[in-house]
């Protein structure tokens, strides 16, 4: 028997390498490729406002909500700024 071929992974739990002819089995644990995940990285960089906003800084937020004129008054908790922004955005139609 020779040699499997490997691939990165990023999960959960990290980075990993595992045999390709595992990797169906590890998507269902919520594995991506590494491949994968840069591209989407990429693509979230590129395409602004696609990523999540759970995912953005407090500084991100505020910086958001400046440029969608959405006034965050005294608020300082990430969820409550979160809250207002999705309050206060209007659909994409």
């Amino acid at each position: 028997m020779g040699i499997l071929p490997t691939i990165r992974v990023i999960g959960p739990k990290g980075l990993a390498i595992i045999n390709v002819s595992d990797l169906e089995v590890h998507r269902t644990k919520g594995f991506k490729t590494e491949a994968e995940v840069l591209a989407a990285e990429a693509k979230a960089k590129a395409e602004p406002g696609t990523g999540k906003l759970e995912d953005g800084t407090i500084e991100d937020l505020r910086r958001l909500a400046k440029e969608r004129k959405i006034d965050l008054g005294k608020l300082t908790k990430k969820p409550d700024i979160i809250a207002k922004i999705r309050a206060e955005s209007k659909p994409a139609n």
